[in-house]
């Protein structure tokens, strides 16, 4: 968890919400939404109205901070099945990122214990969509077309990943396309992203593939731009939540294998620190690119 934390805090793409003075909102919104999973966490290891109170009003701070975190009940989903391991019938077992055993409760119960949540992101979607619309941010359908907006989303998926492990050209706006991709890479796009989905299923037994690459791919659903709100097909401060769940399935993946070879903790600890100190000076040099207005 310690190793997340420092890739959330040293990865170059977050310099811009970091860096940048009109994103202190991102920062905000990070800080209630993860306070609102702690509470959850506390929630589930004595529920009541209290605990469950708090991680509404939590939830509702950060949705006011930014609307980004509107997928948090999905998420919570997520977490229920591991590490928290709290479906009914479900043959995931605790591992050391659940340090106690949580009752298990049935798939109804914690949906409609989701409900409220959901509903706060509904009204959330609804206001902000609203709002868009009425300072003209939301572009028309003749702007950007229901293929074009697609494609671009699947293909920013695919560019997302490329700069979570090879972070450069990072830049203030990636200007949305105005034509259609060539087909090739739309398809090639699809292609990764179906296969990357299978292998992760078929290795669900690392129940943190799983929960890590679905978090990565539901949190992006709203910043994709299948309704498109400014003229960016994608952002860095974008990243700023999703790239949490890529780094879950990294750093959980390295120390599974290591655990399984009984590797030395130091042959872990040598790259781990070397690739935190590769990213801190790549971030430092990021950070020089925010130093003045436009």
């Amino acid at each position: 968890s310690l190793f997340v934390a420092a890739l959330v805090a040293l990865h170059p793409i977050n310099v811009e919400s970091v860096a940048w003075a009109a994103e202190r909102k991102n920062v905000l919104s990070m800080l209630f939404f993860l306070l609102a999973l702690h509470a959850y966490v506390w929630y589930t290891r004595g529920p009541g109205l209290r605990r469950y109170t708090l991680i509404v009003v939590l939830f509702a701070m950060a949705l006011l901070s930014k609307p980004q975190v509107i997928t948090f009940p999905i998420l919570l989903f997520l977490l229920d099945y591991w590490p928290l391991c709290r479906v009914r019938g479900s043959s995931v077992e605790a591992t050391p990122a659940s340090p106690r055993t949580l009752p298990q409760v049935s798939t109804v119960w914690l949906i409609v214990e989701k409900v409220p949540l959901l509903m706060l992101s509904a009204a959330s979607a609804f206001i902000t969509m609203k709002a868009q619309k009425a300072g003209g941010a939301v572009q028309p359908l003749s702007q950007y077309s229901p293929l074009l907006r697609l494609e671009t989303a699947v293909i920013a998926y695919v560019r997302y990943l490329g700069k979570a492990f090879w972070p450069s050209k990072l830049v203030a706006l990636y200007p949305h396309p105005t034509s259609l991709y060539p087909a090739w890479q739309v398809g090639a796009a699809v292609v990764l992203l179906i296969l990357i989905t299978a292998l992760i299923l078929r290795a669900r037994d690392r129940c943190y593939l799983v929960v890590g690459w679905f978090w990565f791919l539901g949190t992006l659903i709203p910043m994709l731009g299948l309704v498109q709100v400014g003229a960016q097909a994608m952002a860095d401060r974008y990243a700023y939540i999703p790239f949490i769940g890529l780094f879950v399935m990294l750093t959980w993946l390295a120390a599974d294998g290591f655990e399984t070879n009984h590797a030395r903790a130091a042959w872990l600890a040598v790259p781990a620190v070397a690739f935190l100190l590769a990213l801190g000076t790549l971030s430092y040099r990021q950070v020089s690119y925010w130093h003045d207005t436009e």
